[in-house]
């Protein structure tokens, strides 16, 4: 029985790769369990895969409260490995895996929040000695190291994963939701996934689009997320009089439908951990252009399975993506080998055997678990 562990409600990419994996488990027949502080769109994710799931509002620590109630759900489940994601839960994580005696691994998604106090970084000193504490990309880890003051031995890189089938391109959803924007095959449209919040980088995109629609009479930019900034980028984009011609949708349900409709999958970031919404696009074989952050280039390689830029600038991001819609052979030699890429090396049937590996203590459901991966 694995306890999943997280503070935050989605959806982003913590919370997708938390439902991903729970579903691979699931399908290698491993029972589970979610810990929530708060309903939101990731309870309701959970409920609707039909997973036990627990709300456990959160104190301050070390919130013993917290360890008590969860202590006695673990013990009456038969908990034998906890897996926390993001700061407040890895901590707690570690608190609560000490009392029970059973393995914690604590993923870390994202390379600022560790830093911002003194009181985070000693924590998460201590979380390294008790948990097998994991950064989802070499970037993560060399910020764990330099500012949190981590030791590198106690760090372990294990990417994100992507269910590769379910984001594959689709034809068929391409036509109807390109269709349902009122978008034609002549319309060259671009797009992003992600939170609207300042460190996504949207509005340096949609600057560009200035740029862009002064050549290309038929470019268009869908940008679907969920975030305090919706407005702010819809009053951007009527500002540079291209409100016809941007959609800032919300959160879209059917990722994969709207990757297909795409013609070139643009990732604008300031920062990112490892972002899930690259695996996304490039196992749907989209041509990406995206910002040189984080673990963008543990990912992909400039000019070879995508085109990579600094962040922050309006007018590189206006340079690549110009370059890429004049010209198509050079969009579908890009997006081929993105999908070549994730297929071989980012699958999330390969990161949850790794997982598994550091959760399962018992021999037995371990070598359960791995056989069934490869069935």
């Amino acid at each position: 029985m694995i306890l999943h562990l997280i503070e935050t409600g989605g959806p982003g990419g913590a919370e997708q790769m938390l439902l991903r994996l729970a579903e691979e488990y699931r399908r290698r027949g491993i029972e589970q369990i979610v810990c929530l502080r708060k309903e939101g769109w990731l309870a309701g994710e959970v409920r609707r895969r039909n997973l036990p799931l627990v709300i456990s509002p959160l104190g301050r620590l070390p919130d013993l409260a917290w360890l008590r109630r969860m202590r006695g759900i673990a013990l009456e489940k038969g908990v034998s490995g906890i897996h926390a994601h993001e700061f407040a839960m890895n901590v707690r994580g570690g608190l609560l895996a000490s009392r029970l005696r059973v393995p914690c691994v604590a993923t870390v998604h994202g390379r600022g929040y560790f830093d911002e106090k003194l009181s985070r970084r000693l924590a998460y000193r201590l979380t390294s000695r008790t948990t097998r504490l994991v950064a989802v990309s070499e970037d993560i880890l060399r910020q764990l190291v330099s500012a949190a003051g981590v030791s590198r031995k106690r760090v372990r890189v294990l990417a994100n994963g992507v269910d590769v089938e379910r984001f594959a391109f689709d034809p068929e959803k391409r036509r109807r939701v390109r269709a349902g924007f009122g978008f034609s095959d002549q319309d060259v449209l671009l797009g992003s996934v992600g939170s609207y919040y300042p460190v996504k980088g949207h509005r340096h995109l949609v600057a560009a689009m200035k740029t862009l629609v002064e050549t290309f009479s038929r470019v268009r930019l869908v940008l679907a997320g969920q975030g305090p900034l919706a407005e702010d980028l819809r009053k951007q984009a009527a500002a540079l009089g291209l409100a016809s011609r941007v959609q800032v949708t919300g959160y879209v349900e059917d990722t994969g439908g709207l990757l297909s409709a795409l013609d070139l999958f643009v990732l604008p970031s300031l920062s990112e951990g490892q972002p899930l919404a690259l695996l996304e696009a490039g196992a749907n074989g989209r041509c990406i252009v995206a910002s040189r952050v984080g673990g963008v280039p543990e990912i992909l390689t400039d000019r070879e399975n995508a085109l990579l830029v600094e962040p922050g600038s309006a007018d590189l991001l206006a340079q690549a993506l110009a370059h890429l819609i004049a010209n198509r052979s050079e969009r579908e030699r890009l997006g081929a080998n993105a999908e070549r890429t994730i297929r071989c090396h980012w699958s999330i049937r390969s990161v949850a055997d790794r997982y598994l590996e550091l959760l399962l203590p018992d021999p037995d459901l371990k070598k359960s678990g791995l056989e069934q991966a490869r069935d």
